[in-house]
């Protein structure tokens, strides 16, 4: 297929729980540093109101809150997306449809995926 890097998205309860990162060399699989978990999925039919779909997302970018993080810039990378360390979300509020949001929290990372109009969190449509 030609790929040289691959996310791996593994499931916690049968949605989206975390994100290990993979870099294919010269046929050898390597397993990058990071462990992402994924926070606020939640399938349609388990949430107590109507939700209306969104249009697909045509912009998004990936921020850390006041800290770089070396994450951030493979998150950046492997889904195609600019990066950048913010001290608010007031900075980036309304220029992006989508923000992937990235924290440490000791060990290991978390991932927010926030509408980027009103900041709550929302589900993209990938792929």
């Amino acid at each position: 297929m030609g790929a040289d890097r691959i996310i791996y998205i593994g499931s916690r309860g049968g949605n989206p729980g975390f994100m290990r990162f993979l870099r294919v060399r010269e046929g050898v699989i390597e397993v990058m540093p990071y462990l992402i978990r994924i926070l606020g999925v939640k399938l349609l039919m388990d949430m107590p109101v109507n939700v209306t779909r969104r249009l697909r997302a045509s912009s998004g970018i990936v921020i850390s809150l006041r800290e770089y993080t070396e994450v951030m810039d493979v998150l950046s990378e492997y889904i195609g997306l600019p990066s950048i360390r913010a001290y608010d979300f007031e900075s980036v509020r309304g220029m992006y449809d989508s923000i992937f949001l990235i924290h440490r929290i000791n060990n290991y990372y978390e991932l927010q995926i926030l509408n980027g109009r009103d900041l709550a969190l929302t589900v993209p449509s990938l792929g």
